[in-house]
């Protein structure tokens, strides 16, 4: 694939209506002829899923070989393709081995934690490690946030009303597989995204209304921090 630049394009999307062969795509996707828009069709939010519809336990080794591509593109198309086979072995030690790198930017870790999250056997100490990264990068944790929302917010589909809709539909009726271990972040995130009072009220409503749900989950060890930040006017 030839690529001229380093940034994921989430902003190719037209007509709802397309007439799109994924599974040809898909298929170009594993034999490496894909283009640079098939690529970007793969980081926005609508056509993503289409593409994880796709894969199965047999594609986990070659989406791994693309996972440590040198094109940035590649490499973050093929972490979000991952989304249904997380629990894979060889796709669960890439990702955690992935993750662990100090060199990685904060565009391929706003990609990777939502990866590692759909495994439901993630240690807690990974979960921890995640939300302690996203406090201290939370203006690029929220800026790739509502980047991959907008097309949901604002496309031609508008399948969601505000932000707020959305994070309480992946809490309560997300594709799967959304482990329940993974739905704190969707809280957190609400609260994270806050901006006005507003947007706070939505966080508290959605914290008032999952926390019995989350009980037992890594939300229980972050629900008092979230509670505080929640009535500040921006998270610190």
């Amino acid at each position: 694939m030839k690529t001229g630049g380093s940034e994921m394009n989430t902003n190719t999307h037209s007509a709802a209506t397309e007439d799109l062969d994924y599974q040809a795509l898909f298929d170009s996707i594993l034999a490496g002829t894909a283009s640079e828009q098939v690529f970007d069709m793969v980081h926005e939010s609508t056509r993503q899923r289409k593409f994880s519809d796709l894969v199965k336990a047999e594609h986990a080794e070659r989406l791994v070989e693309l996972g440590h591509s040198e094109h940035l593109k590649v490499r973050g198309a093929a972490w979000r393709l991952m989304r249904t086979i997380c629990s894979e072995p060889i796709v669960r030690l890439h990702l955690q081995e992935i993750w662990t790198r100090k060199d990685l930017s904060d565009l391929e870790r706003n990609t990777l934690l939502w990866r590692l999250l759909d495994d439901p056997e993630l240690p807690t100490t990974l979960h921890r490690d995640i939300w302690e990264w996203i406090k201290s990068n939370r203006d690029s944790f929220v800026a790739a946030y509502i980047e991959y929302v907008d097309i949901l917010l604002n496309g031609p589909e508008k399948k969601y009303t505000d932000n707020y809709a959305c994070l309480a539909d992946s809490i309560e009726n997300g594709r799967l597989p959304n482990p329940l271990s993974k739905r704190w972040i969707y809280v957190a995130t609400g609260v994270i995204c806050a901006k006005n009072a507003q947007d706070r009220a939505s966080a508290k409503a959605l914290m008032a209304r999952y926390s019995d749900l989350l009980k037992g989950t890594f939300y229980d060890s972050i629900q008092g921090e979230l509670m505080k930040h929640s009535a500040q006017e921006v998270m610190k």
